[in-house]
Parts: C-alpha cells; structure tokens; sequence
C-alpha cells in the first residue's frame, strides 16, 4: 500500500501506541501488517510503503472482499496498492477500483 504515513497512524496503533496485529475489515476479512513499527517503513517521498497480508475466510466471496477492503482503504486515505505485482490506484471510482480488486484477487486464487 502506498499512503501518507500519518493518514494510517490511528488505526495501526493501539491505545498504547503499539502496532496492532490485524485490522478487522469486517465478515471475518482481515489485514496483518508486515511490518514492526509506522515509523521504520520505507518511504517514498512524503507517502510510506507499507506491506500487509490480506486474509479472506473461507466462504467469502471476493466481490464482498473486495468491497470491504476498498472502502478501508478510502478511508484510510491509501493511494494505490499492489497485489501480486499488479498496481491498483484506490480512486473515487468505486464500482470500477472494486471490479479491479475483485478481478485481482480471484486471479491470485487460481495460483
């Protein structure tokens, strides 16, 4: 994912200042940051660099994963992110940045 630093800082921190171990997207879909800390990941510019693991249950098909993860990622302010080495730009396109995100993913599935 690519995003302002800053922008993420609220909900990958607890409480007490420490790294979360996953963000709950909802239906059971969830985020695990692959990273220590907000504050050693690489930067580009003024917009960090930051690697999740994306997990989807069994059972969740990918049109409801994709909708979850594209509207955390809107409200996240996140700008683009890549899956499989294919680049998404989260854009206020909902319906078409979705269609990506679903088509994205049912491809890495038959890998």
């Amino acid at each position: 994912m690519v995003t302002n630093r800053q922008s993420l800082e609220t909900v990958l921190a607890d409480e007490h200042g420490h790294l979360v171990k996953s963000i709950d997207l909802g239906e059971g879909v969830e985020l695990t940051p692959e990273f220590t800390s907000v504050k050693s990941s690489r930067a580009v510019g003024d917009v960090s660099i930051l690697a999740f693991v994306l997990s989807i249950p069994a059972g969740i098909i990918t049109t409801v994963a994709s909708k979850l993860l594209y509207d955390w990622l809107r409200g996240s302010k996140v700008t683009r992110i890549r899956i499989h080495k294919r680049e998404i730009s989260i854009t206020d396109n909902r319906d078409r940045t979705i269609k990506l995100l679903e088509e994205t993913l049912d491809s890495t599935e038959e890998k």
